[in-house]
């Protein structure tokens, strides 16, 4: 099929573009960094009494170094979607390459589908590995590994997908570096409006939570990084959810279905602007 054929050749193109390469080191450097923040902290910690349990503040810790790590991960999937794609279409405009495999071999829902497959595996491949890395690295220095790092890893990779999808469509009809700058500015105010809606939870501020759930329906990609935090949190006592990564307003499960149709809308008006713009 062709467009599964331009889905396996965008993905080989990808691990051969430089931002790649360069995220691919500055992951392991964030993964060394990462481990050695763990270890020094929980070398410090007192050691949990065979009589008593597992310490509410060890499990605490680790949330807190779970929670910080995925952070991570969202942030890093975020630009890594982005700057992935951000001029996958509008660039091959520029330089003549599309009306050279336009209408044939392939067609221009093909090129779209295809070059986003590609891109949305290798995101999916990269944040979820990551992701388990991490839980796994807490895991080793706490020996808590969370049940729910599977479910929780997946909704990071839902939101790079939203991501991805928004830098597509930008790519149909804006120039490469007004897409990155759209694209970023859009992840930039769902964040914001993510931190207004917690801080609005905290403070009983109805209005400041309604605004950030508005806007999260524009551009859900925070949501999904809020709906993993709180399903790791999920179970946790008081105590263990203390920390400047508590979820305190948490996105309903149903914002995953949401998600997907949003980014389904998004690449069928991708096409729709792909297929009338002139090449």
């Amino acid at each position: 099929m062709k467009l599964l054929l331009m889905a396996r050749f965008t993905f080989m193109e990808a691990l051969h573009k430089r931002v790649v390469h360069g995220v691919a080191v500055l992951t392991l450097a964030f993964v060394v960094l990462y481990g050695l923040l763990v270890w020094l902290a929980f070398r410090q910690l007192p050691v949990v009494s065979a009589y008593g349990g597992e310490s509410t503040f060890r499990s605490m810790m680790g949330l807190q170094f779970t929670l910080l790590g995925m952070n991570g991960v969202s942030m890093i999937g975020a630009l890594l979607a982005v700057f992935l794609s951000v001029g996958t279409i509008s660039s091959e405009v520029e330089a003549g390459t599309l009306l050279v495999i336009i209408p044939k071999p392939l067609s221009r829902r093909d090129v779209l589908w295809g070059k986003w497959l590609g891109f949305a595996a290798m995101l999916a491949v990269y944040v979820f590995m990551l992701a388990m890395l991490i839980g796994g690295v807490v895991a080793f220095f706490s020996s808590d590994w969370s049940a729910v790092m599977v479910p929780a890893a997946l909704l990071l990779v839902m939101q790079s997908l939203v991501l991805l999808s928004l830098s597509v469509v930008g790519t149909t009809f804006l120039p490469t570096v007004a897409n990155g700058v759209v694209a970023l500015g859009l992840y930039s105010v769902a964040m914001m409006s993510g931190f207004m809606e917690q801080l609005g939870a905290i403070i009983r501020n109805d209005a400041m939570v309604n605004v950030g759930i508005a806007v999260s329906l524009l551009v859900p990609s925070d949501a999904m990084a809020k709906l993993s935090a709180s399903l790791l949190q999920e179970g946790r006592s008081y105590l263990e959810r203390s920390g400047p990564f508590m979820v305190s307003s948490q996105p309903s499960v149903w914002m995953v279905v949401y998600a997907a149709v949003y980014i389904a809308a998004l690449l069928v008006a991708a096409q729709a602007i792909f297929s009338r713009r002139d090449l």
